[in-house]
């Protein structure tokens, strides 16, 4: 009965694992949108960030590492997330930094008050880089 059961769900007796046969054909990626870009055509017709996470069944978090992406690709102007407030706190506070830092001494400095995506979002937007941080904005 066991085998059975194994058969009809694809996974095979020894590992555990589903067998060449029974496996899922994979999908085409090449003509669906990025994650990324879901997230940015959600923001752009008029859904906040909480509500893009909701929709998608993400953490804020994640849609907010998805806009700094962009912020970082110059697809999204900042302020399309993020308000005007926020940006200069954050540019602020990246200006006091010591040369060397890491982006969890600027969350710490800003006691947890904007998350590593907003901030990574401000630091492509003003060109300052913490020590994680490559070149092309993205981390080690």
């Amino acid at each position: 009965m066991l085998d059975e059961i194994r058969s009809s769900v694809g996974v095979s007796d020894v590992k555990g694992k589903r067998t060449k046969k029974n496996r899922a054909p994979k999908k085409s990626k090449k003509d669906e949108p990025s994650t990324y870009d879901i997230t940015l055509n959600l923001l752009e017709s008029g859904l906040t960030v909480d509500a893009i996470a909701q929709e998608r069944g993400l953490v804020p978090a994640t849609i907010e590492g998805h806009l700094a992406r962009a912020v970082e690709a110059g697809k999204l102007s900042i302020y399309k997330f993020m308000t005007e407030e926020n940006v200069s706190t954050i540019t602020e506070a990246l200006k006091e930094m010591p040369e060397g830092f890491t982006s969890k001494d600027l969350f710490m400095k800003l006691e947890g008050n904007y998350g590593y995506g907003k901030l990574r979002a401000v630091m492509s937007h003003t060109g300052i880089k913490s020590t994680h941080q490559k070149e092309d904005g993205k981390n080690l």
